[in-house]
Protein backbone atom coordinates (compact mmCIF):
# COMPACT_ATOMS: atom_id res chain seq x y z
CA UNK A 1 0.00 0.00 0.00
CA UNK A 2 1.41 3.58 -0.89
CA UNK A 3 1.94 6.24 1.55
CA UNK A 4 -0.98 8.05 -0.37
CA UNK A 5 -3.26 5.47 -0.20
CA UNK A 6 -2.67 4.98 3.63
CA UNK A 7 -3.51 8.54 3.94
CA UNK A 8 -6.80 8.42 2.52
CA UNK A 9 -7.50 5.04 4.63
CA UNK A 10 -6.60 7.14 7.88
CA UNK A 11 -8.64 10.04 6.57
CA UNK A 12 -11.53 7.75 5.75
CA UNK A 13 -11.27 6.23 8.91
CA UNK A 14 -11.08 9.59 11.01
CA UNK A 15 -14.15 11.00 9.58
CA UNK A 16 -16.32 8.20 9.93
CA UNK A 17 -15.10 8.03 13.48
CA UNK A 18 -16.40 12.08 13.68
CA UNK A 19 -19.31 10.65 11.73
CA UNK A 20 -20.37 7.95 14.05
CA UNK A 21 -19.04 10.25 17.45
CA UNK A 22 -21.61 13.18 16.08
CA UNK A 23 -24.08 10.68 15.36
CA UNK A 24 -24.26 9.27 18.90
CA UNK A 25 -24.02 12.19 20.46
CA UNK A 26 -26.53 13.69 18.61
CA UNK A 27 -28.86 10.75 20.07
CA UNK A 28 -27.56 11.28 23.78
CA UNK A 29 -28.90 15.38 23.63
CA UNK A 30 -32.34 13.66 22.36
CA UNK A 31 -32.68 11.14 24.84
CA UNK A 32 -31.39 13.77 27.89
CA UNK A 33 -33.68 16.91 26.14
CA UNK A 34 -36.61 15.12 23.71
CA UNK A 35 -38.63 17.85 23.29
CA UNK A 36 -36.89 20.68 24.50
CA UNK A 37 -34.42 20.22 21.36
CA UNK A 38 -37.70 20.13 18.48
CA UNK A 39 -38.91 23.66 20.40
CA UNK A 40 -35.55 25.51 21.30
CA UNK A 41 -35.24 27.76 18.21
CA UNK A 42 -36.63 30.85 19.67
CA UNK A 43 -34.33 30.37 22.28
CA UNK A 44 -31.50 30.95 19.84
CA UNK A 45 -32.76 33.49 17.67
CA UNK A 46 -36.25 35.08 18.49
CA UNK A 47 -36.69 37.24 15.62
CA UNK A 48 -37.45 34.43 13.23
CA UNK A 49 -41.25 33.00 12.22
CA UNK A 50 -41.93 30.27 13.99
CA UNK A 51 -45.06 28.50 15.06
CA UNK A 52 -45.81 28.65 18.84
CA UNK A 53 -43.62 26.24 20.69
CA UNK A 54 -46.16 23.81 22.26
CA UNK A 55 -43.59 24.22 25.56
CA UNK A 56 -44.73 27.81 26.17
CA UNK A 57 -47.50 29.14 27.81
CA UNK A 58 -50.25 31.75 26.02
CA UNK A 59 -48.49 34.96 27.60
CA UNK A 60 -44.79 33.24 27.27
CA UNK A 61 -45.45 33.36 23.62
CA UNK A 62 -46.99 36.74 23.84
CA UNK A 63 -43.78 38.11 25.70
CA UNK A 64 -42.06 36.49 22.76
CA UNK A 65 -43.55 38.20 19.62
CA UNK A 66 -43.03 41.64 21.36
CA UNK A 67 -39.39 40.36 21.52
CA UNK A 68 -39.52 39.47 17.58
CA UNK A 69 -41.17 42.96 17.13
CA UNK A 70 -39.39 44.87 19.03
CA UNK A 71 -36.59 46.96 16.74
CA UNK A 72 -34.27 48.01 19.21
CA UNK A 73 -33.83 44.33 20.79
CA UNK A 74 -33.53 43.11 17.09
CA UNK A 75 -30.73 45.47 16.20
CA UNK A 76 -28.57 44.82 20.01
CA UNK A 77 -29.04 40.94 18.36
CA UNK A 78 -27.79 41.61 15.07
CA UNK A 79 -24.60 43.26 16.66
CA UNK A 80 -23.84 40.46 18.16
CA UNK A 81 -21.78 42.22 20.93
CA UNK A 82 -23.18 39.85 23.55
CA UNK A 83 -23.71 35.97 23.98
CA UNK A 84 -27.10 34.29 24.27
CA UNK A 85 -27.16 34.15 27.67
CA UNK A 86 -26.26 37.89 28.00
CA UNK A 87 -28.93 38.72 25.94
CA UNK A 88 -32.00 36.77 27.25
CA UNK A 89 -30.87 37.66 31.32
CA UNK A 90 -30.59 41.60 29.93
CA UNK A 91 -34.74 40.84 28.81
CA UNK A 92 -35.03 39.51 32.67
CA UNK A 93 -36.99 42.94 33.86
CA UNK A 94 -38.91 43.22 30.85
CA UNK A 95 -40.11 39.41 30.47
CA UNK A 96 -39.48 37.65 33.68
CA UNK A 97 -41.77 34.87 32.44
CA UNK A 98 -40.21 33.81 29.14
CA UNK A 99 -36.71 34.70 30.05
CA UNK A 100 -37.19 32.35 32.77
CA UNK A 101 -38.14 29.75 30.30
CA UNK A 102 -35.20 30.70 28.19
CA UNK A 103 -32.69 30.35 30.92
CA UNK A 104 -34.13 26.56 32.10
CA UNK A 105 -33.33 25.70 28.56
CA UNK A 106 -30.24 27.19 28.09
CA UNK A 107 -29.03 25.86 31.63
CA UNK A 108 -28.66 22.03 30.73
CA UNK A 109 -25.90 22.94 28.14
CA UNK A 110 -24.02 25.17 30.32
CA UNK A 111 -23.75 23.10 33.08
CA UNK A 112 -22.74 20.42 31.20
CA UNK A 113 -19.91 22.24 29.43
CA UNK A 114 -18.27 23.39 32.49
CA UNK A 115 -18.46 19.74 34.08
CA UNK A 116 -16.64 17.88 30.68
CA UNK A 117 -14.42 21.22 31.00
CA UNK A 118 -13.81 20.41 34.88
CA UNK A 119 -13.15 16.99 33.72
CA UNK A 120 -10.55 17.47 31.27
CA UNK A 121 -8.42 19.54 32.93
CA UNK A 122 -8.49 17.24 36.20
CA UNK A 123 -7.73 14.58 33.69
CA UNK A 124 -4.88 16.52 32.04
CA UNK A 125 -3.75 17.91 34.98
CA UNK A 126 -3.31 14.40 36.87
CA UNK A 127 -1.52 13.10 33.86
CA UNK A 128 0.58 15.88 34.49
CA UNK A 129 1.67 15.88 37.31
CA UNK A 130 0.99 12.27 38.60
CA UNK A 131 3.03 12.65 41.61
CA UNK A 132 1.07 15.31 42.50
CA UNK A 133 -1.81 14.30 44.80
CA UNK A 134 -3.84 17.71 45.20
CA UNK A 135 -4.94 18.68 41.32
CA UNK A 136 -7.36 21.67 43.29
CA UNK A 137 -5.18 24.85 43.28
CA UNK A 138 -4.51 23.95 39.33
CA UNK A 139 -7.61 23.22 38.21
CA UNK A 140 -9.33 26.47 39.94
CA UNK A 141 -6.97 28.64 38.17
CA UNK A 142 -7.36 26.89 34.81
CA UNK A 143 -11.20 26.34 35.37
CA UNK A 144 -11.84 30.36 36.57
CA UNK A 145 -13.20 32.71 33.83
CA UNK A 146 -10.97 35.20 35.36
CA UNK A 147 -7.77 35.83 33.51
CA UNK A 148 -4.92 36.88 36.20
CA UNK A 149 -3.26 39.81 35.44
CA UNK A 150 0.15 38.93 35.54
CA UNK A 151 1.72 41.92 35.40
CA UNK A 152 0.31 43.34 38.14
CA UNK A 153 1.16 40.42 40.56
CA UNK A 154 4.52 40.61 39.23
CA UNK A 155 4.83 43.93 39.65
CA UNK A 156 3.78 43.82 43.12
CA UNK A 157 6.20 40.89 44.57
CA UNK A 158 9.05 42.34 42.89
CA UNK A 159 8.04 45.35 44.94
CA UNK A 160 7.72 43.56 47.75
CA UNK A 161 11.31 41.76 47.04
CA UNK A 162 12.62 45.16 46.97
CA UNK A 163 11.44 46.71 49.92
CA UNK A 164 11.98 43.88 52.55
CA UNK A 165 15.74 43.51 51.35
Amino acid sequence: MTLKENELRVSSDVEKNIHEHLTSLTKSLHEYFPEQLQDMDWVQNPFVNHTKPSMLSVSEYENLIDIKFSSTLKQKYEEGTFNLNAFWIGLKDEYPEIVNRAISLLLPFVTTYRCETGFSAYAYTKSKYRNRLDAAPDLRVQLSDIKPNFNAILRKYVKKFHSSH
